[in-house]
């Protein structure tokens, strides 16, 4: 069972927050095709996240427009409209890596930057099964966060590593601003993973 699986699943919020959670992998499986095709097809990766990032946008406005005109919801209301929030932001911020990938297209990408977004994956999908596929405990809220703290821990060597080898002296000036903003994009959205799995957490703690 999911996190929000202590009331009845018949309730329409959970419906929506499990909408809005799919795109999660979604975004994040683009955002892997984008670092693994060949240059000519990463335009057309980028084109299907964007896709994803407008959908959950739709989905995020559904679950808002819902809270709003509710007199009766299973959860605080302000929690509700930080989880779809957080959630849109993990898109959003997958969204602009990809596009600033696609757009500054470097002449290769570090190995560092490929293992970010293989982190950022497994960051989606642990989210999505937090959202759909937990037990409202403590313990398991508790493992769920600390799982993706690891993760983010890890995304923060993977970008110190890079920074450092960035700037070792070996790289044309140009290039290195441009793997620099790629970085830096990776980052955030590992860092955006880790304020969802915050709030969930928050949610967890108050329902279990």
């Amino acid at each position: 069972m999911g996190i929000f699986n202590r009331l009845s699943k018949s309730h329409k919020i959970f419906q929506l927050i499990d909408n809005q959670a799919q795109h999660l992998a979604s975004a994040a499986h683009y955002l892997e095709k984008i670092v693994t095709s060949d240059v000519s097809e990463q335009t057309i990766q980028s084109e299907a996240l964007h896709q994803v990032e407008n959908e959950a946008d739709d989905a995020s406005h559904e679950l808002l427009t819902f809270v709003n005109k509710s007199f009766v919801l299973p959860f605080d209301r302000s929690d509700l409209y930080k989880l779809s929030s957080r959630i849109d932001d993990c898109v959003d911020l997958m969204d602009e890596a990809g596009s600033s990938i696609t757009m500054l297209s470097p002449s290769h990408l570090p190995r560092e930057c490929i293992a970010v977004v293989g982190l950022v994956k497994k960051c989606a999908e642990q989210s999505v099964q937090a959202l759909t596929h937990f037990s409202p405990t403590d313990e398991k809220a508790r493992s769920y966060w600390i799982e993706m703290n690891q993760l983010e821990n890890q995304a923060d060597r993977l970008y110190a590593k890079t920074i450092v080898d960035l700037f070792d002296g070996r790289t044309e000036a140009l290039e290195v601003m441009r793997l620099q903003m790629i970085a830096t994009a990776l980052e955030e959205t590992m860092d955006a993973f880790e304020r969802l799995a915050n709030i969930v957490e928050q949610i967890a703690l108050k329902e279990s």
